[in-house]
């Protein structure tokens, strides 16, 4: 699949591409802002969007993907459950808790 991973922590993105996502073709940004223009710039099979984010709210991105009627699968992947449930909804497809990691390729197979 071909991913974007929105997501501000280094060590946990490199663990993910690392460990989690390697049999993906991912592309990460670490701001609100690469990822708006990631997606208008890029087509993908999903993308992971973490909830606090260095320059806004992730739920902003999900909430201009869905206006703008993109049906592209969204996995909200913030450690806080607050952060999970304002990314739903804003219109994510499912949620994966960062200290659940390991079951993305799962959900990832399910969206």
């Amino acid at each position: 699949m071909k991913l974007l991973l929105v997501e501000d922590h280094a060590a946990f993105a490199e663990h993910l591409l690392r460990d989690v996502l390697s049999a993906h073709e991912v592309t990460w940004v670490a701001t609100l802002s690469e990822g708006l223009v990631a997606c208008g710039g890029g087509s993908f099979d999903a993308i992971l969007v973490d909830y606090d984010l260095p320059d806004g709210k992730g739920a902003r991105l999900v909430r201009q993907l869905r206006a703008l009627e993109d049906p592209t699968p969204v996995v909200a992947i913030s450690a806080h459950a607050p952060g999970n449930e304002a990314l739903l909804e804003a219109g994510a497809t499912v949620a994966c808790p960062k200290a659940e990691k390991d079951r993305l390729p799962e959900v990832l197979a399910g969206v």
